[in-house]
Parts: structure tokens; C-alpha cells; sequence
């Protein structure tokens, strides 16, 4: 057994970032917009409301994946051009402080990702 790989992917006191290759293609090999991805759609996933929209504070999303709050908004918003219309944004207030809110189309980016495999 590697002791160097065991005490990294085991260490109790740390979160694995997972990214698909999916996700990293769909954002032309940039790193830290497919970890914003696939947070945005692991989010998406566990805390959607009844109109399918989730929230996460920047603070929240940077802590996370151990990126300032304006790397987490630069991502955001390539994140936004790359999928156009498939992610629909607003701002409410949450404990008085303006959060975004986030909802995907999620057959929209199946497709987009299913073309990038399929090299359309």
C-alpha cells in the first residue's frame, strides 16, 4: 500500500473534490470552472426547492474547493457563458444577505456534454 495515497484520499479532515472528465471538457481543461461545475450540479442534486432552484453563499462554495470568493465568481460566470441558457440565475436574500440562486436545464447540458463525446 502507498502510505502517500492512503493518507491523502483517507484523510479524515479533508473533502475530495471530484471532477468528472465530462465537466472538464465542458470547460475546455480549466480546472477550477469544472470544480465550480460540479459543485454547482452536486448542489443542484441535494438541495434543490420545489421550483428546482438552489443557493450557495460564495463563502460557502470557496471554503469548499479552497477558492477565494472572486475565483468562485470569475468561474461562475464563464460557467454561465458556456452553458448559455441551460443555467438561470437570481438574487434573494437569505439571513438579509443577497445569494444567487441557481437552476439548470439539465436535458440542455446532458446534450452539450453528450456532443462533446460524441466530437459535434
Amino acid at each position: 500500500m502507498n502510505k502517500l495515497y492512503d493518507y491523502v484520499i483517507n484523510n479524515k479532515n479533508e473533502n475530495t473534490v471530484i471532477i468528472p472528465r465530462s465537466c472538464l471538457r465542458l470547460c475546455k481543461g480549466d480546472y477550477n470552472l469544472a470544480a465550480v461545475l460540479m459543485e454547482l450540479i452536486t448542489y443542484s442534486y441535494i438541495y434543490k426547492d420545489e421550483d428546482n432552484f438552489f443557493w450557495i453563499k460564495n463563502e460557502e462554495f470557496g471554503l469548499s474547493l479552497d477558492l477565494t470568493v472572486d475565483q468562485v465568481r470569475y468561474s461562475i460566470k464563464k460557467i454561465k457563458k458556456i452553458l448559455g441558457g441551460s443555467l438561470t440565475t437570481y438574487k434573494k436574500k437569505i439571513d438579509g444577505v443577497p445569494v444567487v440562486h441557481y437552476r439548470f436545464d439539465e436535458d440542455e447540458i446532458i446534450k452539450l456534454i453528450k456532443n462533446l463525446e460524441e466530437g459535434k
